[in-house]
């Protein structure tokens, strides 16, 4: 196994075992679609609801998430946009340089699903390196 999948490897365990964070203090940011975005004010500050890693994500129609934290918190996965796939609850995140898809935390999907409702996601582009993330 290469260096770069073990260091993605225990950063996404660590994220799906850290707590969820006050929520004094969460994390809050947007959800945008081809038209226009919807602001989120709680985001769980998890980034994987398993420990599962998905390969071979075929294109589909996504979202473009941005979590905004809190001054002095740093979550590796979170300065990147994050490319969130509805219809199979998965997201793609950026750990150090590489693109991961992993499945949406429980406590997440109920709000993003919320804040996706009135938007209109990009198209499912030929590639996902082709996707927009603007």
């Amino acid at each position: 196994m290469r260096r770069s999948t073990l260091v993605v490897a225990a950063a996404v365990a660590a994220l799906a075992a850290a707590p969820a964070g006050d929520t004094k203090e969460g994390a809050g940011g947007s959800v945008c679609g081809t038209d226009s975005c919807a602001h989120v004010s709680a985001f769980s500050l998890q980034l994987a609801g398993s420990y599962r890693f998905y390969r071979h994500v075929a294109p589909a129609p996504y979202f473009v998430v941005r979590i905004e934290l809190p001054p002095n918190v740093f979550i590796p996965g979170t300065h990147e946009p994050i490319l969130y796939l509805p219809r199979t609850g998965l997201w793609r995140v950026t750990i150090d340089g590489l693109p991961v898809w992993l499945d949406v935390p429980r406590r997440d999907a109920p709000v993003l699903r919320e804040a996706v409702r009135n938007l209109r996601p990009f198209a499912a582009p030929r590639s996902w390196a082709a996707a927009a993330t603007r």
